[in-house]
């Protein structure tokens, strides 16, 4: 990974989210923010996000939410989504399932404003934990569902008068 990251020196990164159900997702995020966090060389990156593609939502506020906009590449969109391919021919439908999910986000992000893009994913900004190593991975995920969870109760016991 070091050789890769010394030859590439990316600018954005977009992994796989940690609020993920699915282990193996998980397994690629944690040493990727390991590798880069210990890689020394970290100045200007301007952004390094987890995602869950197909995910309608994150366990996060809106307002740390990353938003990223994919309407200037479906091409690039549609050409992801047939990796999909052995599940798109057994009859798993992903490639319609996934743009259609990417319309949704791109719609109901912000339900009071006119569309400014036609297809997004929703991401978690990860930089903090690259920018400074000492932070704790778990409690920095803890810490972004804390406060969704906390929103989500504020808002539910204002109507039950708790």
């Amino acid at each position: 990974m070091r050789t890769i990251l010394a030859e590439t020196r990316p600018q954005v990164v977009y992994t796989h989210n940690f609020a993920d159900k699915h282990d193996t997702h998980v397994a690629v995020v944690v040493p990727l923010i390991r590798a880069f966090a210990n890689y020394r060389r970290t100045s200007g990156r301007e952004r390094f996000t987890a995602s869950r593609f197909g995910a309608t939502s994150i366990w996060v506020l809106d307002d740390e939410k990353v938003l990223l906009d994919m309407s200037n590449r479906p091409n690039l969109v549609r050409a992801f989504i047939s990796i999909f391919d052995s599940q798109i021919t057994g009859g798993k439908r992903y490639d319609l399932a996934l743009e259609g999910r990417l319309r949704s986000n791109a719609t109901f992000f912000d339900s009071h404003a006119v569309d400014e893009m036609n297809l997004a994913s929703y991401a978690m900004d990860l930089k903090p934990l690259v920018d400074d190593p000492s932070l704790d991975i778990a409690g920095y995920v803890d810490g972004c569902i804390e406060r969704f969870r906390e929103d989500v109760r504020s808002r539910v016991s204002r109507f039950i008068g708790d």
